[in-house]
């Protein structure tokens, strides 16, 4: 349970540094584009270098002399038994880019991955759970720089439960959804 709005599990920026991961960031005419996972960065190489499966996200880009970079999110695995109540917060984020100069400063980081698998709604009919689940806010998007170099957003998985409209609301980026893993 996560009980208070100022309470939260969080692993932003704690993935990838600048210029790693399978989607860093690039320098492109002297600008320095941000990390790319569950959706383009800026400044980044396109569709293929998007992975399926939960990872880190990706550094953004260094500037000249390294600094200014935004290190990515990391991975957060949720295994819920019984009932998730999340009334604070649940992310992954990446860290911003610099601001100032668009050549000194690198890119935003991307969102990392989270992945949350409701135990309790996926098994037999005759011994499902009824609890409401509460998802509150969920995000993995990536890190802003004042150039527009953005990291990308990560990837958000939740299993074991069919989501409704309203649930999907605070959770950012649209989250991949599917009653079985």
């Amino acid at each position: 349970w996560i009980t208070h709005s100022s309470s939260k599990i969080d692993c932003s920026q704690l993935g990838y540094p600048s210029n790693h991961g399978p989607g860093k960031g690039k320098c492109r005419n002297w600008s320095f584009g941000g990390g790319g996972y569950g959706t383009k960065g800026e400044g980044n190489d396109g569709e293929e270098t998007l992975l399926k499966q939960i990872h880190f996200g990706s550094g953004g880009g260094s500037g000249f002399g390294g600094s200014g970079f935004g290190r990515s999110g990391g991975i957060i695995e949720l295994i819920i038994e019984q009932q998730l109540i999340n009334h604070g917060s649940i992310q992954s984020n990446g860290g911003d880019g610099g601001n100032g100069w668009c050549d000194d400063y690198g890119g935003g980081g991307s969102g990392g991955s989270i992945l949350i698998e409701l135990q309790c709604q996926s098994q037999s009919q005759s011994h499902s759970n009824k609890l409401e689940q509460i998802f509150g806010t969920i995000t993995c998007i990536g890190g802003k720089q004042d150039c527009g170099n953005e990291g990308g957003k990560g990837r958000i998985a939740i299993y074991g439960i069919e989501l409704s409209s309203d649930d999907i609301l605070k959770i950012d980026p649209k989250p991949f959804n599917r009653l079985n893993k």
